[in-house]
């Protein structure tokens, strides 16, 4: 099953890619951050399967006794604080750069610790992990499906399709052959929302 998701997977993935951008322009005044992966090189690492952690595995991630991990959440500090996975650590992705959280990632890579980043879902993560990827990061991986599909998992015991790409309506068609009777059919006017006249209230004011 997680072999027929591959194709998905990379499309996914490399929509995150575009954090690259903004990710990398935050790096230009920060010296040092060199980028040591090419295009072509990441674009073979997002063809393996070795960089993801499954939502269903994260309980054997967090108490594995052969490999130490650590959780890395790169949403904002307040969806931290509502809830996040067990003994996790919050670096937003806007304070990635930091001299103090790269110190902190560099320590874990010294000290073999994987590191799965995640987000509420996995594009939020996708932009974090490859531009550590790219920095030299050989420890790396990012949660599928991100928060959301692990505690819809954890919390009501529904899995949650992690690729769902499937389009409301194919646009390449209707751009190529015009919108036909039937997709027009489809649209529905919004409602008219009539306002309603406030009611006078007749009740005198006053004490007794």
């Amino acid at each position: 099953m997680k072999e027929l998701m591959k194709t998905q997977r990379i499309s996914v993935s490399v929509i995150g890619y575009l954090a690259i951008l903004l990710l990398g322009f935050l790096s230009i005044q920060k010296p040092g951050h060199n980028l040591e992966l090419d295009s072509s090189q990441m674009a073979e690492l997002l063809d393996a399967l070795e960089y993801e952690v499954f939502p269903e595995d994260v309980d054997a991630y967090l108490y594995s006794e052969d490999q130490k991990y650590v959780f890395v959440d790169v949403r904002h500090k307040y969806e931290f604080e509502v809830d996040h996975i067990e003994n996790a650590i919050n670096i937003p992705s806007i304070e990635i750069f930091e001299k103090e959280n790269i110190k902190k990632l560099e320590q874990m890579q010294n000290d073999t610790v994987i590191v799965v980043f995640y987000g509420n879902d996995q594009l939020e993560a996708n932009g974090p992990w490859m531009v550590m990827t790219q920095m030299g990061f050989t420890n790396t991986k990012v949660l599928l499906g991100g928060f959301y599909a692990y505690s819809k998992l954890v919390y009501d015991y529904e899995e949650v399709n992690y690729f769902d790409e499937e389009p409301a309506m194919e646009f390449a068609t209707i751009i190529e052959n015009g919108a036909s009777e039937d997709f027009y059919n489809t649209i529905t006017a919004p409602e008219t929302i009539v306002p309603v006249e406030r009611v006078k209230n007749d009740i005198e004011e006053g004490g007794c």
